[in-house]
């Protein structure tokens, strides 16, 4: 994987058929959506398969981590690009064909290259979101919400167990 997530990123998952909802982006604006997944549980090839769309187009079908992977425990990060929707959110559905679909990290890019941390125009790194927000729609759907940081083209979202565990 070309400039890869965190290693804890890719030791941790969701699984199931989910949604996320990644709100406070610029309308109309396009972004680089980037999906982090490594196998974890099954060993060969066609035990998972899932679809993935994003803003209701299926980018991803019948999708098989370790056969994109290349074997259990590697990484492979698929990308795309995404406009906001009128109200400024990038919808992204993981659909289970087989077993449980399943995605380690998500990375919502602002039109440039992929890069280690977010930067702005001045080259700073901008300050983390205050007052993110957590909603549980269903079992299956979270809705992430944040203050926007001054001078920030990007952010990304990695699922943890604890704070800084990735």
């Amino acid at each position: 994987v070309t400039n890869p997530a965190p290693q804890g990123v890719y030791q941790t998952n969701r699984h199931g058929n989910i949604t996320y909802t990644i709100p406070n982006l610029t309308a109309g604006s396009t972004y680089t959506v980037r999906l982090d997944f490594a196998e974890t549980y099954w060993t060969a090839v066609g035990k998972r398969v899932f679809n993935v769309n994003i803003n209701g187009q299926q980018v991803l079908g019948n999708f098989d981590i370790f056969a994109a992977a290349g074997g259990e425990y590697s990484a492979v990060a698929e990308q795309f690009n995404a406009a906001a929707s009128s109200a400024g959110a990038i919808t992204i559905q993981f659909v289970t064909v087989k077993d449980n679909a399943m995605v380690s990290g998500i990375e919502i890019l602002g039109g440039t290259p992929v890069t280690p941390t977010p930067t702005s125009s001045t080259g700073m790194a901008p300050a983390t979101p205050e007052d993110m927000e957590l909603h549980a729609n269903s079992n299956s759907s979270i809705t992430i919400s944040w203050e926007a940081s001054a001078g920030a083209t990007s952010y990304r979202i990695y699922r943890g167990t604890a704070s800084g565990g990735e």
